[in-house]
């Protein structure tokens, strides 16, 4: 453009804000000063509302509010108010808003926000009742702030307690709130609340906005309801990357690995290319069903577009490749990764667990600095693996060091480590001294190992234990009838199968996949109807049955 005008330079400054280039966006800012163009009150507003997250940029601008004598104006003092608060400095963002003598509902919102964003909730609680006192009518956008930072810091109970006072308030949630809430509902998995809101965004025409629809996809499959979850996805006709990966999130969540690969090859059929979110979630689902050429593909694709060294994505590839029985893919990516977290840590760990490499497991877990709940699960599964009975003792008993109490989980991993040593009086102990009530399968770990090790006076008490808790997993049943089958209580096992059929409980159907032209195809047993070209399949499996028998006649 040979001619530029204040208006022009604005347009190209909001243009770079708006679509996140950040620093672009400053640097047409300076530019524009260099040229002897004066930003005006857009120019401020643009900078301050979409770069705030640039701490330096935001003081610098608030420099020239002052120099510049227009720091008076409401829409400036409100946009400063926030902008500090998005940079986690709440005391500036306090000063700006003591220093006013008039406040209006966007101030004290920008406010609430700021210290809600930076996780002072009890500050944020308090600035909404002190708002009640100052004679201003709470709004919505009030509260969804709230809600929003509540529900971003995992304090999902909060969130509804604030929530429930939006709705005793009289006030009607919008678009914003519903897609704020949502999120805690899951957190809490409560099916019901979800069902609820649901309903009511129906009622008030609000479910048809993409932003409820996919923070409903994401609660329902997050509360196991994946049926629903799909009947609202497929409702959504303008579909963008969150709609997908929250599908192919919640089918991988649910352990429908299949359907989310599936899912994911019709996003890229799509156009709509897929998010770190995304991969991850399908590389679980490729570890799920082993796919290790889809999971290969996935690995080329995330290293293409600079996801590979992500700490999440990487730490999927590393859970991938260990079980699909590439533990060296395993640690060759973690070898390179940059920004590890405590989750690559405990994948590797794991990795090395269920390949049974306790020592190598073991290594990686003491270059740990701040284990946490799910590093100590993974290094005791390593020993139990391992057979390292006295490596697992001492670092169940580190746990103390690091503050951290041992949960059922770790229980589950000790008595599995000492019964698997054949040490089933003491796992029964254990058992017997947890400072909970021990779960149906903390027993029939025990019960599993009195079988290997035939102690049929644990094993007859383990498996009373476990039929006495109304257990409807037909494998303990099965395991049970095993063990009084090993020490021939034929009659006892008899009554254990009566026992089964009275109670409803039936053996799962097995099933089996197959990765056949990018396409994973499920298998179940009895289950010929589930796929549509059963008929051809048992066609060429009875041709190759007779074939088979024809060679050996």
């Amino acid at each position: 453009m040979p001619q530029r005008d204040v208006v022009t330079w604005n347009s190209i400054i909001s243009a770079y804000a708006l679509n996140g280039f950040d620093s672009d966006a400053v640097e047409k800012l300076s530019e524009m000063i260099g040229c002897g163009f004066k930003p005006d009150q857009v120019t401020v507003i643009s900078i301050l509302t979409f770069c705030s997250a640039i701490d330096i940029v935001v003081r610098e601008v608030h420099g020239f509010v002052l120099r510049n004598g227009i720091e008076s104006a409401p829409m400036i003092q409100n946009a400063l108010i926030s902008a500090y608060g998005k940079c986690g400095l709440t005391e500036d963002a306090q000063r700006i808003f003591n220093g006013l003598v008039w406040k209006d509902k966007v101030t004290w919102n920008a406010l609430i926000a700021s210290y809600a964003q930076n996780g002072l909730f009890e500050e944020s609680l308090q600035l909404l009742r002190d708002m009640k006192v100052c004679s201003f009518d709470l709004d919505v956008v009030t509260y969804s702030g709230i809600i929003s930072s509540l529900t971003q810091n995992n304090m999902s109970n909060e969130a509804m307690v604030v929530f429930n006072e939006l709705l005793n308030d009289g006030l009607k949630p919008d678009v914003v709130a519903i897609a704020s809430v949502l999120p805690s509902i899951s957190q809490i998995f409560c099916l019901d609340y979800c069902k609820e809101t649901h309903g009511y965004s129906f009622r008030n025409s609000l479910e048809t906005d993409r932003r409820v629809r996919n923070a409903l996809v994401s609660v329902y499959s997050k509360c196991g309801s994946v049926q629903y979850a799909k009947e609202v996805f497929e409702k959504i006709k303008d579909r963008d990357v969150i709609s997908w990966s929250s599908m192919v999130v919640g089918y991988s969540q649910n352990q429908y690995f299949g359907e989310s690969l599936e899912t994911l090859r019709q996003m890229i059929l799509d156009e709509i290319e897929p998010n770190p979110v995304t991969v991850t979630s399908a590389l679980s689902a490729c570890a799920g069903v082993s796919t290790l050429r889809l999971g290969k593909e996935l690995h080329l694709w995330a290293t293409k577009n600079s996801f590979e060294g992500q700490a999440f994505v990487g730490s999927a590839l590393i859970d991938m490749y260990a079980k699909c029985g590439r533990i060296r893919n395993s640690r060759a990516v973690f070898d390179l990764m940059d920004d590890r977290n405590l989750v690559s840590w405990n994948s590797m760990i794991a990795g090395y667990a269920i390949h049974g490499l306790a020592h190598n497991a073991l290594k990686i877990f003491e270059m740990v600095t701040e284990p946490d709940d799910v590093t100590f699960i993974a290094a005791l599964s390593a020993c139990s693996h391992g057979g390292l009975v006295e490596e697992g003792i001492a670092i169940f008993d580190r746990m103390k060091e690091f503050k951290l109490a041992p949960r059922e989980s770790h229980y589950a991993c000790m008595i599995d480590l000492l019964a698997r040593s054949g040490r089933v009086e003491e796992a029964l102990e254990m058992v017997r001294t947890m400072p909970e009530k021990a779960s149906v399968e903390i027993w029939g770990v025990l019960l599993g190992a009195c079988m290997v090790h035939s102690n049929f006076e644990i094993g007859v008490y383990t498996g009373e234990q476990i039929i006495d808790s109304g257990s409807a997993n037909s494998g303990y049943y099965v395991l049970f009838s095993n063990v009084l089958a090993n020490f021939g209580r034929w009659g006892d096992v008899e009554e254990m199968r009566r026992n089964m059929k009275e109670k409803g409980v039936r053996k799962g159907s097995g099933c089996s996949w197959i990765q056949v032209n990018k396409r994973v195809h499920s298998f179940v047993a009895k289950g010929r109807t589930q796929h549509d070209e059963w008929e051809s399949l048992f066609s060429v499996l009875k041709f190759l049955s007779e074939q088979m028998k024809g060679m050996y006649c």
